[in-house]
């Protein structure tokens, strides 16, 4: 683990990529691919200045855009045609069922996150054997991702939408209400928030790592959530 926090969230990823990389499987090379790309999004909007839009959240090419005209050096060694390349890929793998991930892309993705985590962090990620905690989290991390996506498409009795930040306060609202009206199940309800909380003490204190356990436990209750919210019924 890091010192500060907003490298371990990267680091993680690329453990859990580097980690599924091995498996010779299409599912695998499909989670790793989406975890690399992940990474490379998140070291990308850290790193730069996005002022608040209301037409809505900043695009990845402009993001990629302003991060090459601020921190040119970081891209040192990367072709960053490469990273648009990959992350289009990565949008496909969300959208096309039968759209499959080569070996040598992910390949290819890999190093090319490493080389701008080293860039950018002057630091290197842990070695494989080092991983099995990182991963770990990397895991619930994603399903927490998948979450907050779900939580922006949710829509309220009055048909308002989330903004691109999600208020949590409001999601708790919701979410209970919707418990209460029998459209999500009580059991998700009440996960919501223990989830939400281990999500923020992962980022607030890196001097108090979770166990293992901790991170599989919450990571099976995250999976609770993200079911019934993508399975749940939105009704008029």
């Amino acid at each position: 683990m890091f010192k500060h926090p907003h490298i371990n969230g990267p680091a993680e990823l690329l453990g859990f990529a580097r980690a599924q990389s091995e498996n010779d499987s299409d599912a695998a090379r499909t989670a790793a691919f989406m975890a690399t790309d992940q990474a490379v999004e998140i070291m990308l909007r850290n790193e730069v200045e996005l002022p608040w839009r209301n037409e809505g959240p900043w695009e990845f090419r402009e993001v990629l855009n302003k991060f090459r005209r601020e921190l040119p050096n970081a891209l040192n060694q990367i072709d960053p045609a490469v990273i648009e390349e990959c992350h289009q890929r990565r949008n496909k793998l969300q959208h096309e069922y039968r759209f499959a991930v080569r070996q040598s892309d992910l390949k290819v993705y890999l190093e090319v996150a490493n080389q701008l985590f080293e860039n950018l962090y002057q630091a290197k990620l842990p070695s494989p054997q080092e991983d099995t905690l990182e991963t770990a989290r990397a895991h619930f991390r994603q399903t927490w991702l998948k979450i907050e996506s779900e939580l922006r498409a949710l829509r309220d009795g009055d048909e308002r939408r989330f903004g691109p930040r999600v208020a949590m306060f409001e999601a708790d609202h919701v979410i209970q209400r919707w418990a209460d009206n029998s459209r999500i199940s009580s059991l998700a309800a009440r996960c919501f928030p223990l989830v939400r909380d281990f999500r923020n003490r992962l980022d607030e204190d890196p001097t108090q790592p979770p166990s293992r356990r901790d991170v599989y436990r919450y990571d099976l209750l995250a999976e609770i959530v993200l079911e019934e919210l993508q399975d749940r019924d939105n009704g008029p």
